[in-house]
C-alpha cells in the first residue's frame, strides 16, 4: 500500500511539474517581443525594372528578384511592388505619395525625380552595352544617327537617347529577348541595355550573329531607390543589409541566375542559328535521298506498265494463234480420217 501511495503521489508531483514549467513557458512567450517587423514599404518600378530579369521576374531564377527576397528575410522590411507603364508614371506615383520609393537605373532619370525625394546608395553599379551584328561597324550611339536602336517601351533607355541623341531612331520592344530578336533579323541596327541583362541573353541566343561592345558614350548603371525621407530607416537597413549578405546566399544567388540563363535549354531559334550550316546540308541530303527514291518508283511504275503492256499483247497473240491453230489442225485430222469432203490443195 505504501508502494501504491508513493507512486501516486510523485506521479501528482510530475503533473504539477509539468503543469507549472508550461505555464512559465507561456509567460515568457506572452512577455518576449516579437521581431521588428516594418511598415510594407511601396516601390513603384517602370518597364525596365519590371522584365523578367530586373525585379519583375521570379526568385527562383537569380537576379534583383532573389536579392529583394533575401533582404526582406534578413531586415525585416516588406516590398511592395507597384509596376508602372512608364518610368515617368512610376515617378509621378512617388510625387504624389502613392508609393514610399521608385526605383531606377540611370543617373539621367534622377532631374525627374521630385525635390524632395532622398536618393539611396547604388544597389547595383554597372556599364550600358550596345549589341550589334557581328558584320556591322556600329559601335557607339554617335555612330548610330538615323539608325534604329531598339530599348524597353517606355523604360529609362527611351528617354535617354531622346535627350541626348535625338537623331536615333529609337524602336521601343516589350523585352530584352523581343529587342535582340529584332537585331538578329534586321529589324533593328542596334539595342542598348544594361550589362547584367544584355550580355547573358547574348552570349546565349544570338552568339553567332551578334556581338555585344561597351557603350562608352551611354549612361553607367546604377540601381538606386529615390523614396521620401520617412522611409529613411528602411532603406539604409535594407543598404546595410546588403552590404553584409553572406557568402552563401550570394552563391545561390548566383547558382540559379546561372541555371536559368545558361543553362537552360537553348531556343529552337538559337540552335537553327548556331547550326544553320549542318542543317542546310542535311536538308539537301534528305532532300536528294527523296528525289532518288521518287525517281526510282517512277522507274518501277513504267516497268511494271511496259510489262503489264507486253504481258496483254502476248495473251491476244496467243489467242489469236491458238484458234487459228486449232481449226488447221481439225481440219488436218477430219481429212485424214477420210471424211473430209475438201482436197489437201484446197484446205491450203
Amino acid at each position: 500500500m505504501n508502494t501504491v501511495a508513493s507512486r501516486t503521489t510523485l506521479g501528482r508531483v510530475l503533473l504539477l511539474v509539468g503543469i507549472v514549467v508550461t505555464v512559465a513557458c507561456l509567460v515568457l512567450l506572452t512577455l518576449v517581443s516579437p521581431p521588428q517587423r516594418h511598415a510594407t514599404f511601396r516601390l513603384a518600378i517602370g518597364p525596365q525594372m519590371a522584365i523578367s530579369q530586373g525585379l519583375g521576374g521570379s526568385a527562383a531564377q537569380g537576379g534583383p528578384r532573389a536579392y529583394m527576397e533575401a533582404l526582406e528575410a534578413i531586415a525585416g522590411v516588406r516590398l511592395e511592388l507597384r509596376r508602372s507603364s512608364s518610368i515617368e508614371s512610376a515617378i509621378a506615383l512617388l510625387s504624389s505619395g502613392a508609393v514610399d520609393g521608385v526605383a531606377f537605373s540611370l543617373p539621367s532619370t534622377r532631374p525627374m525625380l521630385p525635390g524632395s525625394a532622398v536618393v539611396s546608395a547604388p544597389f547595383y553599379t554597372g556599364s550600358s552595352v550596345l549589341v550589334s551584328r557581328r558584320t556591322s561597324a556600329y559601335r557607339s550611339l554617335a555612330s548610330l544617327a538615323g539608325r534604329r536602336v531598339a530599348v524597353i517601351d517606355n523604360g529609362e533607355y527611351r528617354a535617354y537617347l531622346a535627350r541626348h541623341f535625338p537623331d536615333i531612331n529609337v524602336l521601343p520592344l516589350a523585352s530584352p529577348a523581343d529587342m535582340l530578336a529584332a537585331l538578329d533579323s534586321g529589324a533593328a541596327d542596334a539595342a542598348l541595355g544594361a550589362d547584367g541583362i544584355l550580355v547573358p541573353l547574348a552570349r546565349r541566343d544570338h552568339n553567332a550573329i551578334l556581338e555585344v561592345h561597351a557603350a562608352h558614350d551611354g549612361p553607367p548603371v546604377e540601381l538606386r531607390v529615390a523614396y521620401v525621407p520617412e522611409r529613411a530607416v528602411e532603406v539604409s537597413m535594407a543598404h546595410q543589409a546588403l552590404l553584409a549578405l553572406p557568402l552563401d546566399i550570394h552563391k545561390d544567388i548566383l547558382e540559379r541566375t546561372l541555371n536559368a540563363v545558361y543553362r537552360a535549354p537553348p531556343t529552337v531559334r538559337a540552335v537553327a542559328t548556331y547550326y544553320r550550316i549542318p542543317i542546310i546540308l542535311l536538308c539537301l541530303v534528305m532532300l536528294a535521298f527523296l528525289l532518288g527514291i521518287s525517281r526510282a518508283c517512277r522507274k518501277a511504275r513504267r516497268a511494271a506498265a511496259r510489262q503489264a503492256a507486253a504481258a496483254r499483247v502476248l495473251t491476244l497473240v496467243n489467242h489469236e494463234v491458238r484458234n487459228s491453230a486449232s481449226s488447221v489442225i481439225s481440219a488436218i485430222d477430219h481429212h485424214k480420217r477420210g471424211d473430209g469432203r475438201f482436197s489437201m490443195n484446197q484446205l491450203v
